[in-house]
């Protein structure tokens, strides 16, 4: 029997429930998505717009399938003072930030370095979620336990300006999802990703020996922040959620402290966005065959970016354990996309569709596409694509 031509929100949400769809959506995303001079790296030459109604314009003519996102975004009180200092030692340059609040002062000192372009002459400090901080930390923010009081005004449960922000980012990005029927997401980064970006990889590890209650105070403060800004995001109306978990893996914990630090808040998540009648996608590339039981037992719709080459990662194996359960990748992006011919990019993506099937399945790329990377193979890609979908 076949199916009434769906829109790209029609297809992508329901092929995220496990419904049938006309066709396997094809998402993917790009490395620096719009065009400014200001750019210290351009964009793809087929890539070159300069805002999502552009983006979403090209997408449509191309005849992928794409999405709108909106970050569960929290900052600090205004009234939270902030100052940055550069200077240089033996080592080399480093940047020093401090944050004036009520309960105290947090200053930390971060390494310079040449791939680090946006640290360099700023009028603002740099956001705590950075993936660059964790291997640059010369002094980490939250010291001791007694650092912890001033999480409260850095990761704020409210803040009216965010709020205000995140209400005008949905009219605008709401018009637009309803304009080119492509779904409206919000993207939360609450979890055990912090724990990477405020520690050093091997400080947070001793701690999570040394001092577990420490932690779980500032998982507990973070992710309340985020998730009434996600609250607030459901309640205005997205079609669903995508919740970041790379740094929740077996890659770096055992399953019990996923299970201990990690699940609890991925299923209040889950309870709250299908409470509104959204869908709910997690995001983990590796360590998944360690936790695949933990991850079969919690209730979100999608498991969103597994890599398939990555150890004893089978994409048949991952579609099995996690029965009712949408798969969103399908290729690695660097080994079967960028380092390798065209015919094998073709090949990846057979070999995506022969493991998962055509239900519960949104194919793309495992990362983003970047401008170095041979166009041809995307194309090649697309021509799988076409052929399986």
């Amino acid at each position: 029997m076949s199916i009434k031509e769906m829109s790209t929100r029609e297809r992508i949400i329901s092929a995220i429930k496990n419904e049938p769809v006309d066709y396997v959506p094809m998402t993917v995303d790009f490395k620096n998505p719009y065009a400014r001079e200001s750019d210290d790296i351009p964009p793809h030459p087929k890539t070159v717009w300069k805002n999502e109604e552009e983006r979403l314009a090209a997408y449509r003519d191309w005849g992928w399938d794409t999405y709108l996102t909106i970050v569960a975004a929290v900052s600090p009180l205004p009234d939270v003072q902030t100052a940055r200092e550069y200077g240089k030692d033996r080592e080399g340059d480093f940047l020093l930030q401090t944050w004036k609040t009520k309960a105290g002062t947090i200053t930390e000192k971060l390494r310079l370095t040449d791939d680090w372009t946006e640290a360099y002459n700023r009028t603002e400090n740099i956001p705590f979620g950075s993936d660059f901080r964790t291997s640059r930390y010369i002094e980490y923010p939250f010291k001791d336990s007694s650092s912890l009081a001033a999480l409260q005004y850095l990761f704020p449960e409210n803040n009216a300006l965010d709020e205000d922000a995140i209400r005008a980012e949905y009219r605008e990005k709401r018009a637009l999802a309803d304009n080119y029927q492509v779904p409206l997401f919000a993207y939360i980064d609450a979890g055990m990703d912090w724990l990477m970006w405020l520690f050093p990889a091997e400080e947070v590890v001793l701690k999570m020996m040394d001092e577990p209650e420490a932690l779980t105070e500032l998982l507990s403060t973070v992710n309340r922040a985020k998730q009434k800004r996600l609250k607030l995001l459901l309640e205005l109306g997205v079609d669903g959620v995508m919740r970041r978990g790379w740094y929740e893996s077996a890659d770096l914990w055992s399953p019990g402290i996923f299970r201990e630090y990690a699940a609890p808040a991925i299923n209040l998540e889950v309870k709250m966005t299908h409470a509104v009648g959204s869908v709910y996608s997690y995001i983990m590339n590796t360590g998944i065959m360690p936790i695949i039981n933990d991850l079969s037992a919690i209730g979100f719709d999608c498991l969103a970016g597994p890599i398939p080459v990555s150890g004893s990662q089978d994409l048949a194996v991952i579609k099995k354990a996690l029965p009712g359960k949408c798969i969103w990748g399908g290729i690695s992006a660097h080994e079967q996309l960028q380092m390798c011919r065209q015919e094998d990019a073709e090949k990846a993506v057979d070999s995506a569709f022969a493991s998962i099937g055509k239900k519960g399945f949104i194919l793309s790329p495992t990362s983003i596409f970047r401008r170095t990377w041979p166009w041809e193979n995307l194309m090649a890609f697309e021509k799988a694509w076409r052929k399986n979908r």
